[in-house]
């Protein structure tokens, strides 16, 4: 019990906070060359949106509180894009005084790091890099198989999705884990390596 809310607390602190969860699954549906189309998964009660773009995106820039872009429903398009590296951010809006944390997504134009950045967004609404302590793991956004790039003794693997379900689990000396029967999304990876346990996150493409 006390594990499940442990996994629980980390993904609340990936996601947001749980009384106004953040949107997830954004993607671009079409990228014309001054014209995209938005779409995402709503994942609470929210019927109202806020979207920001920023042209030129690199990894530690700051999102804007102005400029805000205000969506009914999804799809949503935007005009007068910037044909460049861009940061799509989209948030819900729970009531007058609540929004969620900022889920993201970045332009084709971008570079891996930067997909990847944006896409483990935490919830004080800036994005985080993996901590140093944590195990190098590869490809990371990956579609068939993630291997773990370090020379240690793997006991158990554990795999949560976003709602703290966990949907995989492997025991034994693996470096590898097929995940090409998972969905798209955002997971948080356990790994148990000599008695100790270490969280990590990444995205099935």
């Amino acid at each position: 019990m006390k594990k499940t809310i442990f996994i629980i607390s980390l993904l609340a602190h990936f996601i947001g906070k749980t009384q106004c969860p953040a949107p997830s699954n954004v993607t671009i549906l079409s990228n014309m060359i001054t014209e995209v189309v938005l779409d995402w998964t709503e994942n609470g009660t929210a019927n109202s949106w806020e979207i920001t773009v920023i042209p030129y995106y690199d990894i530690g820039t700051p999102i804007p509180t102005i400029g805000i872009i205000y969506a009914s429903g999804s799809p949503f398009g935007l005009t007068g894009i910037q044909p460049t590296c861009n940061g799509y951010f989209v948030r819900s809006v729970c009531s007058a005084t609540e929004v969620s944390a900022w889920s993201a997504v970045a332009s084709s134009q971008c570079s891996h790091d930067v997909y990847v950045y944006l896409a483990t967004l935490s919830t004080d609404n800036t994005p985080t890099m993996p901590a140093a302590n944590q195990y190098v793991i590869s490809p990371n956004p990956a579609k068939e198989v993630i291997q773990i790039k370090e020379n240690v003794v793997v006991e158990k693997i554990t795999v949560f999705d976003s709602m703290g379900k966990m949907v995989a689990e492997q025991s034994g000396n693996q470096h590898e884990l097929t995940i090409s029967g998972l969905a798209s999304g955002l997971y948080l990876m356990e790994l148990k390596v000599d008695g100790k346990t270490s969280i990590t996150k990444f995205i099935k493409e």
